[in-house]
This record gives structure tokens, C-alpha cells and sequence, in this order.
């Protein structure tokens, strides 16, 4: 079966540990120009279990771990699954070339990864302050949302130790893998892959700007970032996120070098195609 990447549009079954079932439908970017390849030849179906993992990715606190992770039984038990969820082309393509570094492995792949933070009052109740859920599935950060409000409309929060309350009962939590040593478990995902027949490129790359107080004070270390590498070879900047980073001011250089950069497109056969990668800069001093 050939397949239109113009205007894609498939119907995939995601098993769910949590019923009911999840039906995902898949529309291309419209900045993909109009071209087919052999659907069945590439497709590769990968079973995925979503948990919620206590902490942050950046800058976690683990002497607060208990806590988070009385949180995440808290959202899992209030969990429904939702009755579909999108999952666009860039997020189903897959190949050996496009896995993570070996330091991001317990992330959730296909842009179900991202961070959720929520914030307690002393009583264990939701504060008025807004759920943040960063995550490229609109539909999975959804359905945390709702899980989120009816644990709290439960009472089923227990009211944050002072550690917490010192970090403003602000609780972090992450989406990863069971790869992680603790995850309360929210789905087991079937994702048709599409198997790329050539990863992107980097064919420009300006240099990055060491930030010269951190390079004076012999600072190094890792900045991993994901995004969407479009057909046109582009960082998609709307998909940009920083999944690790210890100082801040690596961090800022490398989001300011993200829209700089090009890439040969992916390709599936004759098809330039978005997919979503994550990429690691490393800052070394050379003595």
C-alpha cells in the first residue's frame, strides 16, 4: 500500500493498561510536499509502557522523590486513557540512527516524553495555580490534566512535608519508560512505526557561544535537546525542548544555535520527512 504524506491519515489501535482502548490518528505537516511510498514495507510496530517517574529531567530534587512518587499513585489511580490520541508522522518515524543518546533512555519515545509539575497548598489540595504538562501529545497531556483534578477533588494528595513546602509544594514529575527503577505505570502504547531510510544530516552548524564566565570558571558538561526536524531540513522551533542541561547558561546557548542549524532531511524511499531527534552538545575546555 502507497502512502500519501500530504494528507496522511491512519488509524492505529494503542493497547491501554488502563481501559478503554485508544485509537490515535496521524496527520503529516502540510510543509511536506505531496509524495507516496510503500507504507507496508516500513511499518514496524513498537509497544511503549508510559509511566510517570518521580522528579524532573532537569535539575531534579531526589531527597523529595518519596513524595513525587506518592503523587504519580495518586494520578494513577484516578487515570482514565483517552479515546484517541494524535500521533503525527514526525512522531512515529523510527531506525537505529534516530535512538537517543545512551543518558536519555528512560525517556517516553515518539514525543510522548515531557514534564509535569503541579503545586500543593499545605493541606494536599491543588493551589490555583495552573497544571503545567509539556509534552508534544496534546491528547496525553490531556488526560494527565483531568487524572491530575479528580485526585485532588478525591482528597487522594497527602499534604506536602516541610521539604516540600520549602519548594513551594511544587510537585515534578516526568513521563519515561519502565526502564526507569519506579514509575507508576498510565499506558502500554502500540505505535506503528515508520523505519526511515535515511536519518537527517546536520549540514551547517555555526559555532555555539561558550559563555565566557562559565568557561573562566572551567565549567563543562551536556546540553541534550529534541525537536522536530522538518522535510525542509529546519528545526521545527515550536517542538524544541531541553531534556538535560545542568547550567543555565549552556542551556541558553545552545536554544540560541537550535534555529541556525540545517539538516539533509529524513527519508522514507524518494520522501523527505519530519522526524523528531534529540541531539547532544558537549562543552569541553582543551587545555
Amino acid at each position: 500500500m502507497r502512502r500519501s504524506i500530504a494528507a496522511a491519515v491512519i488509524v492505529i489501535v494503542i493497547a491501554s493498561l488502563v481501559p478503554p482502548p485508544l485509537v490515535a490518528q496521524d496527520g503529516s505537516s502540510a510543509a511536506v510536499a505531496r509524495c507516496s511510498f510503500d507504507t507496508a514495507a516500513h511499518l514496524r510496530p513498537d509497544s511503549v509502557i508510559i509511566t510517570l517517574a518521580p522528579g524532573s529531567r532537569i535539575n531534579n530534587k531526589p531527597e523529595l522523590d518519596a513524595e513525587y512518587r506518592a503523587a504519580a499513585d495518586a494520578i494513577h489511580q484516578y487515570y482514565l486513557a483517552p479515546p484517541q490520541v494524535g500521533m503525527p508522522l514526525w512522531a512515529r518515524a523510527a531506525g537505529d540512527s534516530l535512538r537517543p543518546p545512551p543518558d536519555a533512555t528512560s525517556d517516553a519515545p515518539y514525543g510522548l516524553d515531557g514534564e509535569i509539575r503541579f503545586r500543593l497548598d499545605a493541606t494536599g489540595r491543588l493551589t490555583n495555580d495552573s497544571i503545567a504538562v509539556e509534552t508534544l501529545v496534546a491528547d496525553l497531556a490531556e488526560s494527565v490534566v483531568a487524572a491530575i483534578r479528580r485526585a485532588d477533588s478525591a482528597g487522594a494528595f497527602a499534604p506536602p512535608s516541610s521539604a516540600l513546602r520549602q519548594d513551594h509544594g511544587m510537585v515534578r514529575l516526568h513521563f519515561a519508560t519502565t526502564r526507569t527503577l519506579y514509575g507508576a505505570t498510565l499506558l502500554r502504547v502500540i505505535v506503528p512505526t515508520l523505519r526511515v531510510d535515511q536519518a537527517p544530516r546536520m549540514e551547517r552548524s555555526p559555532p555555539i557561544n561558550y559563555p565566557d564566565d562559565l568557561r573562566r570558571a572551567g565549567i563543562t558538561g551536556r546540553v541534550l535537546v529534541q525537536f522536530v526536524v522538518g522535510a525542509d531540513g529546519r528545526a521545527v522551533l515550536p517542538t524544541l525542548s531541553v531534556v538535560r542541561g545542568e547550567y543555565a547558561g549552556l542551556v541558553t546557548a545552545v536554544v540560541h544555535a537550535v534555529p541556525s542549524w540545517r539538516f539533509t532531511p529524513a527519508k522514507i524511499e524518494q520522501c523527505d520527512v519530519p522526524v523528531l531527534i534529540r541531539a547532544p552538545v558537549d562543552f569541553n575546555i582543551r587545555y
